[in-house]
């Protein structure tokens, strides 16, 4: 090859690397708490609907649920931590 085809592939070589925009460093997020999904009592059997044997078990089941809901929204809290974390002070030049 001559002179004159090696110094145009030696300036491309060189500004190849050249960008206005900086590669995008992406970093998994760390994995937050999954809380087990509720295992809820069964209704004793004979137990009328309207009694207060069924609204104590309705209550445990609330609990149940309640306490599950709570845990659920605390991962997405801790993954909602971690994006706001990652966007340091909002000078992303490509507005993600």
């Amino acid at each position: 090859m001559t002179r004159a085809g090696i110094i145009p592939l030696f300036l491309l070589a060189a500004l190849a690397g050249c960008s206005r925009d900086p590669a995008a460093v992406v970093i998994p997020p760390a994995e937050c708490p999954r809380p087990a999904a509720p295992e809820f009592p069964a209704m004793p059997k004979g137990v009328l609907l309207g009694s207060a044997q069924a609204a104590e078990w309705l209550m445990i089941c609330f609990d149940e649920a309640t306490d599950y809901a709570r845990a659920l929204d605390a991962a997405l809290a801790c993954y909602e931590a971690q994006r706001e974390h990652g966007k340091g002070d909002g000078s992303d030049q490509r507005g993600h």
